[in-house]
């Protein structure tokens, strides 16, 4: 035989060989040590009956007693697996949970029925030795059983791994408002909690059918007059819930029609323009709207129709009736950018022998304030100082001066000075320089009077005084020097970059006299912080602190600031 073992059922062919071959009588008789084992034929076939060992033996038939044996293992039948079918009771596991898989290998009566499992992305799915799936990361992986009785079968299934499921911890129910008419209609608004719960679903019910229904949308319809209990339940199994109390009144008038108003048909970014709603007839049951803009891109509107741009652009502004009627009304309204400029803000000078070096603002009665502003030719033209710096400070009604240090050999030069005394996003002026609200101050520059000859030697540009804002707060002003244009935005047609020229805007704190703190009031607090300032205790610009301007900040301003609080009860 070419092996020593022989599989139950199956049959071996022994070979004996007999030595010497010229022996007279070569027959021989087999035996098996284990017939229950393996049994032998007198030819020597073998047959596997049990698993075990059994030793066969062939001895000598002509009395010489020799014999040869030969050790035999019976094994059992193998039965190779033919096929494997995974299952699961889903093909989703969230994130952090497992999934239990169930092999079925075939034949049922396969040797080895062992497997060995395996997943394509660990990074998504991990599987253990015994086919359970744990969910690592969003995504899906191949999850892969294989025979180990090396018939290298396989079964597999596609697992998807989905975040981890967040359940709903809170609703809140809202309305335009809590009655209804009979007949007719009103959206609910549920928002749930958290924005990040997996099933933000709904079951919308009414306590009460035969005084109000809703939707699976959350529309009230009014039945009949009364009140019933509207409630909103999570989908997610949480059974989370909210409620508002709904009344439903007699039918009465509806808004028939709404007609939108407003000062302007314009506004600028970071500015706000009021919108009035007017709603017929005038006896309308519920005159209340609801706000929204076409772009919430280019201007916003509050539940109160103050509009705020946002960005240059158009956009349209709607107030919707609440009453369910579906009346409503619209503005169209242009938002510009504020305070433009009419060129690239990040250019350049262009002319060699000319830039801003300072701007300054001398109150009548105090010290000049003075902010730098470039150093060297060939600067920017637009500086924005208005959030890098604290800007200037006055009293109201103060007379101020303002000034232009301004490197130049002479040339044409002026200088200009608006103050945003509306704060609307704008720079009022007009073609001239007499009379304007916004442009405040204008250079007395006269090449024939010898301010050309003041800039080329002081390299001041002298500007004419003007009275600070009556209203204390804070108010935006630009600086411009420019070639003769009132232009805020910089002269283009002589061009202010080619000019030399250079606009800075920079903010304009107005305090009341005796407001030491800052805080829009004068009384008796102002005392102490004007105490704290003399004593060194607190610092506090000189402009809040020099209550009767002499330049100084002593026991005298005291004395002054007492004298307007007496005089203001």
């Amino acid at each position: 035989a070419t092996t020593n073992s022989v599989e139950i059922g199956q049959q071996l062919q022994l070979t004996a060989t007999v030595t010497p071959t010229s022996a007279t009588d070569k027959s021989l008789t087999w035996a098996s040590s284990n017939t229950a084992v393996a049994t032998v034929s007198s030819e020597g076939i073998v047959t596997g009956v049990a698993a075990g060992t059994a030793t066969i033996t062939a001895t000598a038939n002509d009395g010489s007693n020799v014999s040869g044996s030969i050790t035999i293992t019976v094994e059992a039948v193998q039965i190779a697996v033919t096929g494997i079918t995974l299952s699961a009771p889903s093909t989703n596991v969230a994130e952090g949970r497992q999934l239990q898989l169930t092999a079925i290998v075939a034949p049922t009566n396969a040797t080895d029925k062992s497997l060995t499992w395996s997943s394509s992305n660990t990074a998504v799915a991990t599987v253990s030795s015994q086919g359970i799936v744990t969910g690592v990361a969003a995504g899906t992986a191949t999850i892969t059983a294989t025979a180990n009785d090396g018939s290298n079968v396989r079964g597999s299934v596609t697992i998807t791994v989905k975040a981890a499921e967040v359940a709903v911890t809170g609703i809140t129910l809202s309305a335009p408002s809590t009655n209804v008419a009979e007949g007719r209609q009103l959206q609910l608004t549920a928002t749930v909690a958290p924005t990040s719960a997996t099933d933000k679903s709904l079951t919308w019910a009414s306590s009460n059918t035969a005084v109000a229904t809703v939707s699976s949308q959350g529309i009230v319809t009014g039945v009949a007059i009364g009140s019933a209990t509207i409630t909103a339940t999570s989908n997610d199994g949480s059974n989370v819930s909210a409620s508002i109390t709904i009344s439903v009144v007699e039918a009465k008038a509806t808004v028939t029609e709404i007609t939108l108003s407003a000062a302007s048909n314009s506004l600028y970014t970071g500015f706000t323009l009021p919108v009035t709603a007017v709603t017929a007839p005038d006896d309308a049951a519920d005159t209340s709207v609801t706000w929204s803009s076409s772009n919430t891109a280019v201007a916003t509107v509050d539940s109160e129709g103050l509009v705020t741009g946002v960005a240059a652009g158009s956009v349209t502004i709607t107030a919707t009736a609440n009453d369910g009627g579906g009346a409503s009304g619209s503005i169209a309204l242009t938002v510009n950018e504020s305070y433009p400029i009419n060129f690239d803000k990040s250019a350049t000078s262009t002319h060699g022998d000319r830039y801003l070096q300072a701007i300054r603002l001398q109150p009548a009665n105090g010290n000049q304030q003075s902010i730098g502003v470039a150093s060297a030719k060939n600067s920017a033209v637009y500086y924005d100082f208005t959030t890098s710096s604290d800007g200037f400070s006055c009293i109201a009604n103060e007379t101020l001066t303002p000034e232009f240090h301004y490197q130049a050999d002479g040339g044409w030069m002026s200088g200009y000075l608006y103050v945003d005394t509306g704060n609307d996003g704008t720079f009022s002026y007009s073609d001239t320089a007499d009379g304007l609200t916004d442009l405040v101050s204008v250079s007395t520059h006269d090449f024939n009077s010898g301010e050309d000859g003041n800039l080329k030697t002081n390299k001041i540009i002298s500007m004419a005084s003007f009275t600070a804002p009556s209203a204390p707060g804070t108010y935006r002003m630009r600086y411009k020097v420019d070639w003769a244009s009132t232009d805020p935005g910089g002269n283009t047609s002589n061009s202010i970059i080619t000019n030399g020229g250079a606009i800075v805007d920079i903010l304009l704190k107005v305090y009341a006299r005796g407001d030491v703190n800052g805080d829009g009031r004068v009384n008796v607090v102002d005392i102490a912080a004007l105490n704290a300032a003399i004593n060194g205790n607190a610092t506090i610009t000189e402009v809040r602190t020099d209550i009767n301007r002499d330049g100084n900040v002593d026991t005298d301003d005291v004395s002054a600031l007492q004298q307007i609080i007496l005089n203001a009860k």
